[in-house]
């Protein structure tokens, strides 16, 4: 024989429905449903006896059924590629929003242009309130939301705009125009006159962003610019081009990455060179990246945080859906933190 060591008075084998509540607290099933959040009056007395019975049993709502009720499904859609630290970050940063507010996200990530869309629909299929998205392929053209926008699903754009018109998408990221001019206007003041930049992606991603403010300031100071473009981060070709640049006689006194990730393959370039960084060659990242803390000299960057971007671009798609976000399109963009480790220095004589 089996003894009952569930305790606690909870039911073990079966859920708790409204009609075991109500039963026990000799209440009517009406009076049940208004006591977990239904509309409608009752006496504080009679709503907590319901509710210390309702936990009593272990009464679990049923979230599909309160969606068909309230028209809400209490979930959030979160659309984005999860192959990196920073939209982790930014992940857990909304995460930690959208749980205090009793939201549930589910999580897409995308790799490629055929899946980025098709799980878009996925998530407008399976009835999210709102859309927190990293854009990365045709996601990034407002023409390509159309079933999100006629649907009237509150989006948030973290990190990467969605280029359009509609006042459906909010964006909430970095200002990566500013930082570009903050390393030029670094390298101006210490004497750096030929830069070189070292960058990816099209022309309204990021890193593209950073690279255009960079020139703009650089220039207006009286500098000239180089600039080596490579489709991927991780191209192999970056030490060659950069090594190459850095052998000519009027050669880049300063480099300025518009992401962290390339910073191992400058520092080897400069290394086969023989240029010493920063004696002989200043060096400027951004992202803020764990990886730049390896090099030697450890890589000055500007730091994007992550976490409160998450955080901000889940609180901003609450305000959305509960309609109090506005008729406009709000963009909210975070100055990137200078950090200074030592990468950098005046212009060689």
């Amino acid at each position: 024989m089996c003894s009952d060591q569930s305790g606690g008075g909870k039911t073990s084998d079966l859920a708790a429905t409204l009609k075991d509540i109500a039963e026990q607290a000799g209440v009517s099933l009406t009076t049940v449903g208004i006591a977990l959040g239904r509309t409608g009056r009752i006496s504080d007395a009679t709503r907590q006896r319901v509710l210390t019975i309702a936990d009593e049993l272990g009464y679990r709502p049923n979230r599909l059924v309160h969606g068909i009720q309230t028209g809400r499904s209490m979930t959030v859609g979160v659309l984005a590629r999860m192959d990196s630290l920073f939209n982790g970050q930014m992940f857990t940063g909304a995460h930690d929003v959208l749980a205090d507010a009793d939201y549930a996200p589910i999580v897409m990530s995308t790799t490629s242009k055929l899946n980025e869309l098709s799980r878009l629909h996925a998530l407008i299929d399976r009835r999210v309130d709102g859309i927190l998205i990293v854009p990365f392929f045709e996601a990034m053209w407002e023409q390509h939301l159309h079933e999100v926008i006629s649907r009237d699903i509150p989006v948030v754009s973290l990190d990467v705009e969605v280029q359009g018109r509609s006042n459906h998408i909010d964006f909430v990221g970095t200002d990566d125009i500013g930082a570009g001019r903050g390393a030029a206007e670094h390298f101006a003041e210490h004497g750096h006159r030929r830069a070189l930049i070292v960058t990816s992606g099209t022309a309204q991603q990021p890193p593209s962003l950073r690279r255009h403010g960079f020139e703009e300031a650089f220039t207006a100071s009286g500098g000239r610019c180089e600039v080596i473009s490579v489709p991927w981060i991780s191209s192999r070709e970056i030490t060659d081009r950069v090594g190459e640049a850095l052998r000519a006689s009027d050669r880049p006194t300063c480099i300025f990455m518009t992401t962290d990730l390339f910073g191992d393959r400058v520092y080897r370039a400069a290394d086969r060179v023989g240029l010493r960084i920063p004696n002989d060659l200043s060096v400027l990242g951004f992202s803020g990246n764990v990886v730049g803390t390896s090099l030697s000299p450890p890589l000055s960057t500007f730091d994007q945080d992550a976490f409160r971007i998450g955080r901000r671009g889940a609180e901003r798609l609450l305000e959305r859906m509960s309609g109090n976000g506005g008729d406009q399109r709000i963009r909210e963009a975070f100055a990137a933190e200078w950090i200074d480790r030592g990468s950098s220095g005046p212009a060689p004589r």
